[in-house]
């Protein structure tokens, strides 16, 4: 099942981590190309049950 975005808020950090910014983003090339990286990344995931830390 694929999922549908309507949007994404990045969040933006300064260089010692504190958040700085975050916005509202509902760009369908911005949005399709993150949707499609959560996909690539879910697909390779670990399943909870297999995963054995070192």
């Amino acid at each position: 099942m694929r999922l549908r975005f309507l949007g994404i808020i990045p969040t933006y950090f300064s260089g010692i981590g504190e958040v700085v910014d975050r916005e509202w983003c509902t760009e369908s090339a911005v949005v399709e190309l993150v949707s499609t990286a959560f996909e690539r990344v879910w697909e390779r995931a670990t399943p909870h049950e297999e995963y054995k830390p070192v």
